[in-house]
């Protein structure tokens, strides 16, 4: 049996890469997923109460990833966390969706903050994304 010598990776590398040049191509990217349709009759309370339960329980970063791109480029995560902060302790009330929007109400007994949001809900082609936060209204006590 033949034994093996151990090549560099670096080598290896280096010369793949100089293969692709001579060859005329440049490495291929892999290819994108599929986006799948958006499920019917989706159960939109569920991910609503999802978003709000990561909010109340501080999970700033789980809460801010379920926001489409479109909206992160709008509400900065800072902003969003600020807009939030009084609501750790919130009851939440999620209306019955309409569609891709929903009223939610918060009311936080602790530090006497509520507020009503129209939220609009966008599907990426594999999740469901809060696309957009409309406040209705907005109040906090002291």
């Amino acid at each position: 049996m033949r034994g093996c010598r151990p090549v560099s990776i670096l080598a290896v590398a280096a010369f793949a890469s100089a293969a692709a040049l001579t060859a005329g191509c440049a490495p291929r990217p892999s290819a994108p997923a599929h986006a799948r349709p958006a499920p019917k009759n989706p159960d939109l309370g569920d991910v609503l109460e999802r978003f709000y339960e990561d909010i109340e329980g501080r999970h700033w970063d789980v809460a801010y990833a379920m926001l489409s791109p479109r909206l992160r480029a709008a509400l900065p995560e800072p902003a969003f966390e600020a807009r939030y902060a009084a609501f750790a302790d919130a009851d939440v009330n999620v209306g019955q969706p309409a569609g891709l929007r929903a009223v939610v109400r918060l009311d936080d007994a602790r530090s006497h903050a509520s507020a009503v949001e129209r939220v609009t809900l966008a599907w990426n082609g594999e999740d469901w994304t809060v696309d957009r936060l409309d406040r209705v209204r907005d109040s906090h006590g002291g």
